[in-house]
């Protein structure tokens, strides 16, 4: 990761992944280690977004690769909210209500009937 000024601009450059960010000096004039400070925070930004985004292809990649060793016999399909018992929990449905929910206790109709499952969708959104 690398930055610097001059007089008119400060950049920041990563070339490790091909990124730079360029900002234009501001109209009022500033000194250079004004502007070598406005390029070192903006590097710092940088640096940490940079951080950032690799953690989470990181975390997605380990927990896919966990997925798929755990599941691999397993077939995954979509179920719509509506129809998912999970989803009744995870949107804070009192045990008082869940005790006498249906779809907690039986699922959605068509779940023991593959051929009545819901169409898949065909793009992630």
């Amino acid at each position: 990761m690398l930055s610097d000024s001059c007089t008119d601009t400060y950049i920041t450059a990563d070339i490790s992944n091909w990124d730079a960010s360029e900002n234009v000096a501001p109209l009022k004039e500033l000194t250079i280690p004004k502007l070598e400070l406005a390029a070192a925070l903006l590097l710092s930004k940088l640096m940490a977004h940079i951080k950032t985004t690799l953690g989470m292809k990181e975390f997605v990649c380990n927990r896919v690769t966990q997925i798929q060793e755990l599941t691999s016999e397993a077939q995954w399909r979509y179920v719509p909210a509506a129809s998912n018992p999970a989803d009744c929990a995870s949107r804070g449905l009192t045990t008082k209500l869940l005790k006498d929910h249906p779809l907690w206790w039986t699922g959605p109709p068509w779940i023991t009937t593959p051929d009545s499952w819901p169409t898949q969708p065909t793009e992630m959104g």
